[in-house]
């Protein structure tokens, strides 16, 4: 049987998670819009507790959390939702990074067709933002700065902490946004700092649904963020993100949460032994790493190059072997180099030979010597 060895695509589903699901698919189908029974009365609290459970784990409280069909919505709300009171204060600049996730990248792309610049600060020679490339992009004109936790194929971590910190020492005005798609959930890093205004997840990340994930608006001195809706109708979620609440969706994604949370160090411990084990087949092979490989790194992810083979070739002579990826899932249909690993140095070449692996704690860690082994038979 092959190796699955994409967890930064997706996850698995718990068991406990698609349970509770499709109890609420058959039994508990009530719409937590619908007040006068108790059907809907039964809904609405579920909803509820699973945003207060999500909200708090941030620092924050339930009234600060929507709910939205994943990161990449969230990542539009929040991006496109801050333009209008930016510009009331003549402001239209935002700072991203050049190795941002398409859900963010893309989006800001279109921001520019409205008359807002777009600043993009390159990461060090590892794939990591440097807190001085952020300070030395802010501007007056600067209202938002958007950088993500860890980048979804090196895995490298950025100090978010820091980052939002010296935001807001440098203008306590402009917002920071984080897309925290690869940590929130399954990571013991802490998404509590105050200063980070806007947090996205998805909750497929971490063995939930598909189709759910929310976005975290920290309010300001009591005052909820200016977030101008882009859709209309209903009322639901702050009238931000309208719709009938996915009920199911949103109890599978916090019972998988509520598991994760438990197993937190666990995870961490045992997704850094089958790293090591990983790092140690590759020794005999040719093979570069690109990002650390220490704890300021996912412990679950290596972006690699090994015996010289492109990414595209590497996945044929392994198909039998194991399942990865070349890169983001959202694009790694499109065969082109990685932006993240030119934003790095990497020439387009180099690039084309990187694949990512991400594994979870159950991974069986002899799948890197059946690696090593396919690719020796094959060079």
């Amino acid at each position: 049987m092959k190796e699955y060895l994409d967890f930064n695509a997706t996850t698995p589903v718990f068991t406990e998670s698609a349970e509770l699901m499709m109890r609420f698919l058959v039994e508990d189908f009530g719409n937590a819009g619908s007040r006068t029974h108790q059907s809907g009365v039964d809904a609405k609290k579920a909803v509820a507790e699973t945003r207060r459970l999500l909200a708090s784990s941030m620092g924050a409280d339930e009234s600060e959390l929507i709910f939205t069909s994943g990161a990449t919505e969230s990542n539009n709300i929040a991006l496109f939702g801050l333009i209008e009171n930016a510009k009331k204060a003549n402001k239209n600049k935002v700072v991203t990074t050049q190795v941002e996730h398409k859900a963010v990248l893309d989006p800001l792309f279109e921001a520019t067709k409205q008359d807002i610049e777009v600043v993009y600060v390159s990461p060090n020679s590892d794939g990591m933002i440097e807190i001085d490339s952020i300070k030395e992009a802010l501007d007056s004109n600067t209202f938002l700065v958007s950088c993500m936790h860890a980048n979804n194929e090196t895995g490298v971590i950025n100090p978010i902490d820091e980052i939002a910190d010296a935001i807001k020492s440098y203008d306590p005005t402009i917002m920071f946004h984080a897309d925290c798609a690869q940590t929130f959930g399954k990571t013991k890093l802490s998404l509590k700092n105050q200063n980070i205004d806007l947090i996205s997840f998805s909750g497929h990340k971490f063995h939930g649904p598909k189709g759910i994930g929310g976005l975290l608006m920290r309010k300001q001195d009591g005052f909820s963020l200016p977030i101008t809706p882009r859709y209309f109708g209903g009322g639901q979620e702050r009238g931000i993100r309208p719709g009938t609440l996915p009920v199911p969706l949103i109890v599978g994604m916090g019972k998988s949460f509520e598991i994760c949370a438990k197993q937190q160090n666990d995870w961490h411990s045992k997704c850094s032994e089958i790293k090591l084990l990983a790092l140690k087949a590759f020794t005999e092979l040719d093979h570069k790493i690109y990002g650390y490989i220490d704890d300021r790194t996912l412990p679950n992810t290596l972006s690699v190059a090994l015996g010289g083979l492109t990414a595209d070739a590497l996945i044929i002579v392994l198909k039998d072997v194991a399942e990865l990826s070349t890169g983001s899932a959202c694009t790694s249909e499109a065969f082109t180099p990685s932006h993240v690993l030119t934003a790095m140095g990497a020439s387009d070449d180099e690039a084309k030979r990187v694949e990512r692996l991400s594994w979870g704690p159950n991974t069986d860690p002899s799948i890197f010597q059946s690696i090593v082994k396919t690719i020796k038979e094959t060079i």
